[in-house]
């Protein structure tokens, strides 16, 4: 879950709209209402557990008991959590207003925006969205396995050829493809994004950086370094690029966690 270098980084280039608190929470909240009405409808196969189970009226940061902090980036805490009402093991991805720009707000709504009209059986589930004091508060599924970085490391840096396929290769090509059919690019896979089950079904998660391009241009080079490609980096940064070796599931070249170095350019 480490942070990615994103369009809020670099303010510089093509203009982004921004928007201001109030605006925010009536997005969060026309978002929230949609995302409940899909329930209601049903719409909620993509989750492990039934996400009608934790429907309310109300949201709030009260209703969860936090079992364990998984991740603090820049501008957001990610915790492990369980629902007070209906025993649901849940993440929650908190976002501070307080402590971030306009243009970093707009692309908080963004990922909201993005993620909420996902349904697929290999993407982490987007409960709930909802705005407490100056707090934005993402309810998610929880992938119970382990991540993909985590997982190749266990395995001494290999799969199998028919595990790799089945486990990763097949489930991950769908859900790519299910993104780009909708007009969505990720920006920011790696194997720390790559979650799964406890039955190990792949989960892709963190969708801080992607976008909807039948909604903007992506104008920036965005992503974490060490997996960006030589194109999308900065010519400074691509030099010995195409020599790298990011991730291979079968001859176990895998290195050490990404660092999360600020790279973003405009294209």
């Amino acid at each position: 879950m480490e942070s990615a270098v994103s369009d809020a980084d670099h303010s510089k280039g093509r203009a982004v709209p921004v928007i201001s608190n109030d605006a925010l929470l009536a997005k969060l909240q026309q978002q929230q209402q949609s995302i409940t009405s899909m329930c209601q409808a049903g719409n909620h196969s993509t989750s492990t557990s039934d996400s009608c189970s934790m429907q309310r009226q109300h949201w709030c940061v009260d209703d969860y008991t936090i079992m364990d902090k998984l991740y603090t980036g820049y501008a957001s805490t990610v915790f492990k959590a369980q629902c007070k009402r209906s025993g649901e093991v849940v993440v929650l991805k908190i976002y501070t207003l307080a402590s971030v720009c306009d243009l970093y707000k707009y692309q908080i709504y963004r990922e909201v925006n993005v993620h909420a009209q996902l349904r697929h059986s290999n993407i982490v589930h987007l409960y709930a969205a909802f705005q407490e004091g100056d707090r934005v508060v993402m309810v998610q599924e929880y992938a119970d396995g382990s991540d993909l970085f985590t997982l190749l490391h266990k395995y001494g840096g290999r799969l199998s050829e028919r595990l790799a396929v089945q486990m990763v290769i097949e489930p991950f090509l769908r859900v790519m493809h299910y993104l780009h059919l909708k007009g969505f690019i990720h920006r920011d896979i790696k194997p720390e994004n790559i979650l799964f089950t406890k039955d190990m079904v792949l989960k892709l998660g963190d969708f801080g950086l992607a976008i909807d391009l039948r909604e903007e241009r992506a104008v920036t080079r965005a992503g974490t370094l060490d997996y960006m490609t030589a194109q999308s980096m900065p010519r400074s940064e691509s030099d010995s690029a195409d020599a790298k070796v990011y991730m291979n599931l079968s001859s176990g070249a895998v290195g050490s966690k990404a660092q999360a170095t600020p790279v973003v350019s405009v294209a």
